[in-house]
């Protein structure tokens, strides 16, 4: 969307795109969120837009990820 692969970590997973509203705005980094969820915060200056100047209007394309098994300790 931005024109760059991202290449940093996932400093925390939550559940659902409202507890991503929460931890943003208690100011735990950055997140692509849908405006609707985020409008309020926005306009009182919880939160700030970091871009708005997106390639192309693409649908809500949602993609499901899982976070990967540890990986066994040998004994």
């Amino acid at each position: 969307m931005f024109g760059e692969q991202l290449t940093a970590r996932a400093a925390l997973t939550v559940p659902d795109p409202h507890a991503v509203v929460v931890v943003v705005t208690a100011g735990t980094g950055y997140s692509v969120l849908p405006r609707s969820l985020c409008e309020e915060h926005l306009a009182v200056g919880r939160l700030v837009l970091l871009g708005t100047r997106l390639r192309s209007r693409r649908l809500n394309t949602l993609y499901l990820v899982q976070r990967p098994a540890p990986t066994p300790t040998r004994t």
